[in-house]
């Protein structure tokens, strides 16, 4: 950045004109709500709470989440804080209910695991476009080799 007289600048906010602007401040503290739902041994990671979707959003989630759980799997769900990317280490998931997650998968939300990680498109994606559920069933078939 240039500097300026002193005289210069006070000509120019005399007319008006700013030298500096302010900014938008870029928060970075800001946490977005992550919703997990664990299904058996299958942890589901969602952007947002099931209630929040359609019926026919909800209905592909339960039935993609049939295909990996029991018939009547037990259910708990999660609400935890990320950070504002939305990124997620579920390594630092420390409740005694997560111990025994076998495989993870991740609607929309990245994740660093170490866990089984099954990458999906968000799931109004993938009514939206159709091409995106057998790439989605293969991922799920695959893990169950």
């Amino acid at each position: 950045m240039a500097n300026i007289s002193i005289k210069s600048h006070s000509i120019l906010s005399k007319i008006g004109i700013s030298l500096y602007k302010t900014r938008k401040s870029l928060d970075q503290s800001l946490t977005a709500e992550i919703f997990l739902q664990k299904r058996d041994d299958i942890l589901a990671v969602l952007p947002d709470t099931l209630e929040n979707h359609s019926n026919e959003e909800i209905a592909l989630f339960i039935g993609i989440m049939n295909t990996m759980t029991s018939e009547e799997p037990l259910i708990n769900e999660t609400k935890i804080a990320a950070n504002s990317n939305r990124d997620l280490d579920i390594e630092l998931l420390n409740f005694d209910e997560y111990k025994s997650v076998k495989n993870i998968i991740s609607f929309g939300v990245t994740i660093n695991s170490k866990i089984n990680l099954i990458k999906a498109p968000l799931i109004n994606e993938i009514l939206r476009k159709p091409d995106l559920k057998k790439p989605l069933w293969e991922k799920i078939k695959n893990r169950e080799q």
